[in-house]
């Protein structure tokens, strides 16, 4: 909804547009044992270990916020969440300014266009999502603007800026557009010259931009800032699977009771079906070309028997190819396909 809203802006502000080193030479003064160790810094030590790359810690503010989004970043729940990103950084900032900071996620996949920016507040001692922009089209850069109290996204377009600004209530939502636009026109004499002319879209009406409040708008943005994170799971790749019942964390190989639950009604299980084991590995999504989304294998067992598989969304694990349900599998006696799937 968020990529449909900036195209819809994006389309409407393009409308109204065309409407080496070096080292010191020893003094005169220099012992042999001086000399020496000036030619060989390291003769006569002894060779000391490297020391091991640490990750650097996390820079949250004081405070509940914090300690929140730290334990969240560092949680298995987040990284089900972002896992598909190759690179992820975070930013701390009031993006609403009533005195309470939100995280934002800044994720990209390698070789796509595509970016999503995350936000997160923390409410009722909870960190909870509160919207995302995603687009193909905006740069790698997240602003703030006081006048708007609300983030900005930008792209540039040839001879075009294109800020589009998002406001935070509950959700965050898109709240306007505003753009600038240089072209060529030819007078009479044929003489060209350049004219600059500033835009603005909200709520769909498109209006024109006094210079001024483009160029206070300009002045007053704030970039924000945000600093390298990299996702890990604390689950161990290829660990026995637990049961329903102990299903607490999510990681590779492991599910939340919450989805187990999902793709138990999505694949018509019956309530008296006791689910006692599962094949799901999050690392090992694949992307297919023909949809442009990433899928993932999930299966679903009753002791030794499948009674559900499919090809899922990566993301939110909808089944949407090669669904076998309980009544595929089981009622319609195809135990002998059931106890091949995924094993």
């Amino acid at each position: 909804m968020k990529r449909f809203a900036a195209v819809l802006i994006l389309l409407a502000l393009l409308a109204c547009a065309l409407a080496p080193c070096c080292a010191e030479e020893p003094g005169e003064d220099m012992s042999l044992g001086d000399f020496i160790h000036s030619v060989n810094p390291d003769a006569g030590e002894s060779e000391e270990p490297e020391p091991e790359e640490t990750e650097a810690p996390l820079e949250m503010p004081a405070g509940e916020e914090g300690e929140a989004f730290a334990q969240f970043l560092q949680s298995d729940s987040f990284a089900q969440e972002n896992y598909s990103f190759d690179a992820v950084s975070y930013a701390i900032f009031d993006i609403d300014a009533n005195g309470t900071p939100e995280l934002i996620i800044d994720g990209s996949v390698e070789g796509s266009s595509d970016r999503v920016f995350r936000f997160y507040a923390l409410r009722r001692g909870d960190v909870e999502s509160v919207g995302e922009i995603e687009s193909e089209v905006i740069e790698d850069w997240l602003g703030y603007s006081p006048a708007h109290n609300g983030v900005a996204t930008w792209i540039s377009i040839a001879d075009m800026e294109i800020y589009s600004i998002y406001a935070l209530e509950d959700r965050l939502e898109m709240q306007c557009g505003l753009s600038e636009t240089r072209y060529f026109v030819t007078s009479a004499d044929g003489t060209n010259f350049q004219r600059v002319q500033y835009g603005y879209v909200e709520d769909g009406v498109t209006s024109d931009l006094p210079a001024e409040e483009w160029e206070a708008f300009q002045s007053d943005l704030q970039r924000i800032e945000f600093l390298p994170f990299e996702v890990n799971f604390s689950g161990e790749a290829g660990g026995e699977a637990p049961m329903e019942e102990d299903a607490e964390s999510i990681g590779p190989g492991t599910l939340t009771q919450t989805q187990l639950n999902y793709l138990r009604e999505a694949f018509e299980v019956p309530d008296d079906i006791a689910i006692t084991d599962y094949e799901y590995d999050p690392n090992a999504s694949y992307f297919w070309d023909g949809a442009g989304i990433w899928i993932v294998d999930v299966a679903l067992y009753s002791g030794d028997q499948c009674v559900g598989s499919a090809m899922a969304y990566a993301d939110t694990l909808e089944p949407i190819r090669q669904v076998w349900t309980y009544t595929d599998l089981v009622s319609e006696g195809m135990s002998d396909l059931s106890q091949m799937i995924m094993r």
